[in-house]
């Protein structure tokens, strides 16, 4: 990255997502990058990872519910018939989380993230999108989106 408002490479970002997919997911090889969609099929579930600091902006996670349950399967080692609702988004929430983290190592110090948020009904954030993948695993798409935003001014400075 050579400026400060460099965001990692697809590729990079990709191999980040591998590594999260295998750890908590025991996913024997993770997700790949295919061509971009510009919509998930179906109910979808997102998170959102504010990262504050040198870079400021969102990341987004969103997965199919389809692809939701089996991560969340995977996650919690139960069969999808013994899952929860509210299981589906701790899981959705977590793979956000842990992959926002990731992310926010690969940027210039200082970085900060938000507690990530889960929807049902996903609204993009405001900000300049910089950017946007589709990713797939097993029969499942996922999203991963980077907007940037503007930092808020401080008053007084």
């Amino acid at each position: 990255m050579s400026a400060l408002t460099d965001v990692p490479a697809a590729g990079d970002i990709c191999q980040l997502v591998d590594e999260v997919w295998s750890t908590f997911l025991g996913a024997p090889s993770g997700p790949y990058q295919v061509a971009a969609v510009s919509e998930l099929p179906g109910p979808v579930l997102s998170c959102q990872v504010g990262i504050s600091g040198s870079w400021n902006g969102t990341l987004t996670l969103s997965l199919t519910a389809a692809g939701a349950l089996e991560a969340a399967a995977a996650m919690f080692g139960l069969v999808p018939d013994e899952l929860a609702p509210s299981d589906l988004e701790d899981a959705v929430g977590e793979l956000g989380n842990i992959v926002a983290g990731n992310i926010k190592s690969c940027l210039p110090e200082p970085s900060a993230l938000s507690l990530p948020a889960v929807s049902r009904d996903p609204q993009p954030p405001a900000g300049q999108p910089r950017l946007e993948l589709t990713l797939a695993w097993d029969a499942h798409l996922l999203q991963i989106t980077l907007t940037e935003t503007t930092p808020a001014l401080k008053v007084g400075a």
